[in-house]
């Protein structure tokens, strides 16, 4: 081959390399820079999010409370919104226990709405129970968390159930909790009122701090309660009852039927001796 058309070729292939090394480089930029935008979205997503699970986190504590039967309790919270577009809010649906409303449904950027909450519970002691209120299109959610402390005046524990011989009677002891506000008058013995059984003896106990503005008394009680009688089923719920001035606590007890363990004399059931022959 000629020298000349040699060189020729050499200078067309380098050519063509740097061409198609120039077109390569152009697309690895613009994959790049696509990368880089994507992230650069993703990373604006995520540093809000985290801000927004920091801030949208709200409490109300309503402290501790003596409730004769249903809790009422009722607070407001605000929701902020922190972007830069209108956000809708989506309240749970209302039960027959929460329910929650809002003074706007659309909460403009940088504004504010306020979220009344309504709950009615029975008290049980602690209570920790959280909400969440959420938004659309994609934004922060608000997390509400209600804590409160709430007891009854008058409180029984006791058996689930006793078993008694029909016609008879079965003594069982429960506890009774009272709980009381430090400045109120406190329970004393023998203005207790007892249904559903007898009365036999009381054991009061000593007034202890409960929390930071309630005592608690345990007492015990013995209480004697009826078998089921001849025409009742062989399991039926008694419902022992102690009410006072400042309410009324209920313990339901199934009580069952028993029957009586006769014993009879060996010879009857063998029969009479045999001698051997």
């Amino acid at each position: 081959m000629p020298r000349g058309r040699a060189l020729a070729l050499s200078a067309t292939a380098a050519l063509a390399a740097t061409v198609c090394f120039g077109v390569a480089i152009d697309r690895l930029r613009h994959f790049s820079g696509q990368i880089a935008h994507q992230s650069s979205q993703s990373c604006d997503k995520s540093i809000p999010q985290r801000a927004w699970n920091e801030s949208n986190r709200q409490t109300l504590h309503f402290g501790e409370r003596i409730v004769l039967n249903v809790a009422e309790l009722e607070g407001q919270v605000l929701f902020r919104n922190p972007l830069d577009r209108p956000l809708r809010l989506l309240l749970p649906p209302p039960s027959c226990c929460l329910n929650l409303t809002a003074d706007k449904q659309t909460v403009p950027p940088g504004g504010q709405a306020a979220i009344k909450l309504r709950m009615r519970t029975r008290p049980a002691g602690t209570l920790q129970r959280s909400v969440v209120v959420r938004t659309r299109p994609h934004g922060p959610s608000l997390t509400i968390q209600i804590k409160a402390q709430l007891y009854p005046p008058l409180k029984l524990s006791g058996p689930d159930r006793v078993t008694v011989h029909r016609g008879d009677k079965r003594t069982i002891w429960l506890k009774l909790y009272q709980y009381a506000y430090r400045t109120s008058e406190l329970e004393q013995q023998g203005r207790f009122h007892i249904d559903g059984g007898t009365l036999l003896r009381c054991q009061l106990g000593q007034w202890q701090p409960c929390a930071t503005s309630i005592v608690e008394r345990l007492s015990k009680i013995q209480v004697q309660i009826e078998g089921p009688a001849e025409s009742e089923p062989d399991a039926v719920y008694r419902t022992v009852r102690v009410a006072s001035a400042e309410g009324e606590a209920v313990w339901p007890v199934l009580v069952e039927a028993e029957s009586w363990l006769r014993v009879e004399p060996a010879a009857l059931l063998l029969g009479p001796a045999r001698r051997s022959a």
